[in-house]
């Protein structure tokens, strides 16, 4: 500190005792030291003590000092002090962070709003971006580092902007990768953290950093550290890889054509002791996880078919499907690492039957040994354990069924008598009891599980009915698992319950016309449905219910193949059209659709919710839902119109009339869908324009008491009174001219009377000559005075033309100097008056001090004219 106040000493002088200069006014002179000091030891001085006050007094020296610091940018960049100083000095000035000097003060938090503001200053100029591009190219490190210091922080402030300034800039993102081969660590590592920032939602930054040799350099600082080992250096590369590697399916061909996916097999070889305490720790943790989501990211169901399975066979082969199946067998693994392992193995086996087999073949170390999947399950149906890890559970169960009519088969077939084995547990007799079990999370997960097995496989719909449950203390013989699954519907109180088994009701009984017909022989089934359909209970989850179980009453209907003596379609029309009413039951239908959970289910196939009650509907219901929802409304709607025009012969008058009235209810509720679809488009778009509008005038906001800010700070440092002195300055000048003008007016005035005079004489004497002439000449002293006078006339008319010329320039300069301070004088009223206004819309009260008849009075005595 002690050096700093030196320096200061050195620039400014010593102050004499008792007069201590404000910050303001001490920046001030360091700025104007900086621009006008001609000794780049002096303007490297006033550098150095801008920057040590920058920290405390970061407003003001941005309000003062920006264009000084980039002038030394400019003109001075050969020596590296200088302009590591002006570096270091506007990092701090667009810095968010609040340093130790500014937490006493009272603008410390205000200022985290300027640095942005000051960002946006320096950005209108895009060639000052460009300029510190070019330092990065200079080695030297007191320049090179705060160059990559300021272009994270105007990263931070201004992204957008940013980006699209760099994309243009030639060799812009060629200059940041080459800060990846710096010898010096933190300039690296600064490095890796501005391209994180840099690539983030921009795809051609993404693709250019990919083809700059990023995934080699990168995987060459991972070796370097000690891959999973290299604790956070480690882990900035691998959240730059993924933001290389998100939604850009060109950089993820890149990266599979490239074996780059061998490279990261050294990532989950992981040690003997892997089931020590300690192992885990949290930087090994962290890039386990940043690792894991690079493979989730090759391999996401939202990437284009052909990428997926490209990728997935390259991680079979490079080892690392069976590197993560190890990782998820073994102990003591936290629970965030053992939960997204879990969901990267999940996605690695979806859809690809090669891998899907392996993980049939998992078996984990344990007494007795058992199969992964068989593990896996009880900790689905154990309640006790994370709900975190339980949804990644459901999760790699779904794809491993998913495209496996295999796996299905296997499923189901653990739950027929003949295939089970005394004192062994199955995957299906875990999913039974997990369907049985008093936790409805459990209920839940067992059901969408079990109807996964079932998903466009009409064969284990079948099978599945085969399936015989053990008598209960008060029957007599074994009950199906249709009719239980029905009978657990009725008794059950808990939405989550009850949705889980409708989902899996409809699954099943959908194109199974076998399922269809036992469903309908189940006493009271049909009445249950019927009963919660025609609810008229108005809460969300509970409306998701009665949607529901419409949705299996149409499937009855779609799917009945007439062949049940309790009901046909035409029986269940009716009882629809009585018990229900049709309209009732259409909106009932529409109401699953509308749901808030339906839009949500149906993006992805991994459900993320937030709590255990967010958990209600799957994605492959959702999917078989709107499939059929367009047939099921035709199924008991227009086919039984067509029935009834089939047997015209024996309809009566009042038949015709319901079929009509039916008709004209299915245009009128087309209508109101229509208005409806409208009306919502409007008020969406209505929401947008407000939220802008919202976002534009806190934006406005925060702008302005930023200017407010900057404003108090060029009045404290005395920026208005100065242009007031020199307005007072240049109007005494203007009065001095004008009273010089009119003297040399009225000179110019003599000047020419004189002139015109000299002319009537001179053409009176060439008269009285030429008179003269006609006469003969008496003697040699008349011809001796008239050569005489005609001398001194010429001689006294080229005195009085060289002189009126003279004047005459010199009124033409006086002139062009005259209209050139009235200009001036101009301006400066301008600026004055620009001033006022901008402090009167900040609720200032400001007096106006100028004279008619423009005879402006000396301001620069009152000192509270322009003060905030």
């Amino acid at each position: 500190m002690e050096y700093f106040k030196s320096g200061l000493k050195s620039v400014l002088g010593a102050p004499q005792p008792g007069d201590q200069p404000s910050g303001a006014d001490t920046v001030e002179r360091l700025v104007d030291r900086v621009l006008s000091s001609t000794l780049l030891d002096d303007r490297r001085d006033a550098c150095r003590a801008l920057k040590a006050l920058s920290r405390k007094y970061r407003v003001v020296v941005g309000a003062h000092g920006m264009n000084a610091l980039r002038q030394v940018l400019e003109t001075d960049h050969g020596d590296c002090e200088i302009v590591g100083y002006a570096l270091d000095t506007l990092c701090n000035i667009t810095s968010t962070e609040v340093f130790e000097e500014e937490e006493n003060s009272e603008s410390g938090h205000e200022s985290l709003h300027v640095s942005e503001q000051f960002t946006e200053i320096f950005i209108k100029q895009p060639d000052n971006v460009g300029l510190v591009l070019g330092f990065l190219e200079e080695f030297d490190f007191r320049v090179r580092w705060p160059a990559v210091k300021l272009l994270t922080h105007l990263l931070n402030n201004k992204p957008k902007d940013i980006q699209e300034i760099i994309l243009v800039s030639p060799m812009g993102v060629s200059k940041l990768m080459d800060l990846l081969g710096d010898s010096r660590e933190v300039i690296r590592n600064d490095a890796l953290l501005l391209l994180i920032q840099l690539s983030k939602g921009n795809a051609n930054i993404q693709k250019i950093v990919a083809f700059e040799n990023a995934f080699d350099r990168l995987f060459d600082v991972i070796s370097e550290e000690g891959y999973s080992d290299g604790g956070i250096v480690v882990e900035d590369c691998l959240l730059l890889m993924l933001n290389l590697l998100r939604n850009n399916t060109s950089n993820q061909n890149f990266f599979k054509e490239g074996s780059y996916i061998q490279k990261l097999a050294p990532m989950f070889e992981l040690p003997s002791d892997i089931n020590e305490e300690g192992m885990w720790t949290r930087n090994k943790s962290s890039t386990i996880h940043c690792a894991l989501m690079v493979v989730r990211t090759l391999i996401s169901p939202s990437n284009p078919a052909q990428v997926i399975s490209s990728c997935q066979r390259a991680l079979k082969k490079a080892g690392i499907v069976e590197a993560m199946s190890a990782i998820l067998m073994a102990s003591g693994v936290p629970v965030d690492i053992l939960t997204e392992t879990i969901c990267a193995v999940a996605e690695c086996i979806r859809g690809n039957p090669t891998n899907q087999e392996y993980f049939a073949s998992v078996v984990a170390p344990s007494t007795p040994p058992r199969e992964a999947i068989v593990v896996l399950l009880m900790s689905m149906v154990n309640e006790k354990q994370p709900f975190s890890l339980r949804c990644a559970v459901l999760y790699c169960f779904q794809c491993f069924l998913f495209k496996n009519e295999t796996g299905q088969g296997q499923l189901v077939q653990t739950l027929l008598p003949s295939s089970t084995e005394v004192g062994s547990f199955t995957s299906g007799q875990l999913l039974c009891g997990g369907l049985f079990s008093l936790d409805a999370l459990s209920n839940w997960f067992s059901a969408v599980a079990l109807s996964h097995s079932l998903v466009e496989n009409p064969a284990q719909r079948e099978q599945l009915l085969r399936v015989l449950l053990a008598a209960t203390p008060g029957a007599n013989t074994p009950i199906s698992l249709l009719h239980q699954a029905t009978l657990l519907l009725q008794q059950n109180s808990k939405v989550q319950s009850k949705l889980g088994l409708l989902m899996l009701l409809s699954t099943w009984l959908s194109h199974c016309p076998v399922a269809v017909k036992q469903f309908l022989a189940i006493p009271s089934s049909i009445s249950y449905l019927t009963a919660q359909a025609a609810s008229t209970e108005r809460d969300d989850n509970e409306e998701l219910v009665q949607g529901l179980c419409a949705f299996l009453i149409g499937i009855c209907v779609y799917f009945n193949d007439e062949s049940s003596p309790s009901f046909s379609k035409e029986d269940l029309r009716q009882l629809i059209a009585k018990r229900i009413g049709l309209e009732i039951f259409l909106d009932k239908l529409s109401e699953v659709s509308r749901h808030e959970n339906y839009s949500t289910a149906f993006k992805q196939p991994q459900l993320r919710p937030r709590t255990p009650n967010d958990l209600l509907l799957d994605h492959e219901f959702c999917r078989l839902f709107k499939a059929l929802e367009g047939m099921i409304i035709k199924a008991v709607n227009a086919n039984a119109s067509s029935g009834i025009a089939n047997g015209g012969m024996d309809l009566s008058s009042s038949d015709n009339a319901l079929v009509m009235q039916y008709k004209d209810l299915i245009r009128e509720q087309d209508n109101k869908l229509r208005e409806l679809e409208q009306e919502n488009q409007v008020l969406r778009h209505e929401n947008r324009t407000l939220t802008q509008q919202n976002e534009q005038l806190n934006s406005s906001m925060a702008q302005l008491r930023d200017q407010n800010m900057i404003l108090r700070a060029q009045v404290n440092a005395g920026g208005p009174q100065v242009n007031q002195q020199e307005i007072s300055l240049m109007v005494s000048e203007l009065q001095t001219v004008k009273a010089d003008c009119q003297r040399k007016d009225a000179v110019i005035q003599n000047l020419l009377e004189e002139l015109h005079a000299l002319k009537l004489s001179k053409m009176t004497i060439t008269s009285e000559q030429n008179g003269q002439i006609n006469q003969p000449e008496t003697n040699e002293e008349t011809s001796g005075r008239e050569a005489k006078l005609k001398w001194l006339l010429e001689r006294e008319t080229e005195e009085r033309l060289s002189e009126l010329i003279s004047n005459s320039d010199e009124l033409e300069q006086m002139k062009k100097d005259h209209d050139d301070l009235l200009e001036l004088l101009a301006d400066q009223d301008v600026k004055l008056s620009t001033y006022k206004d901008r402090l009167r819309k900040l609720g200032e009260n400001v007096e106006d001090d100028e004279e008619e008849c423009g005879e402006p009075t000396d301001n620069t005595s009152n000192p509270n004219l322009l003060q905030s």
